[in-house]
């Protein structure tokens, strides 16, 4: 959903721990070229005009240059190790 902003090219979204919940959505996206977006706008886009259900909206996101992907161009299931984020293996949600 959040790929339906006008200045998201790609985004990929994976759990982190929570205190509260025990995990809580965290996205990874890339800008489209030309275009300037902040995490936080693109939080209050998805909290405000995605459609998106309230606990789905991810509380952080982290604009990145590229979102890593195997030969065959699809996200690699262990990219939030790769950029230094503690998270389960296989709990990636596209």
């Amino acid at each position: 959903m959040l790929v339906q902003h006008p200045s998201v090219l790609e985004a990929g979204v994976v759990a982190v721990p929570d205190s509260q919940w025990g995990e809580r959505p965290k996205a990874f996206i890339t800008v489209k070229e030309g275009a300037r977006l902040k995490g936080e706008d693109l939080i209050s886009w998805a909290k405000e005009e995605s459609g998106i259900s309230r606990y789905m909206v991810p509380r952080e996101v982290e604009v990145v240059g590229e979102l890593p992907k195997t030969v065959c161009f699809i996200f690699e299931s262990f990219f939030p190790y790769l950029l230094g984020v503690f998270v389960r293996v296989g709990r990636i949600v596209m």
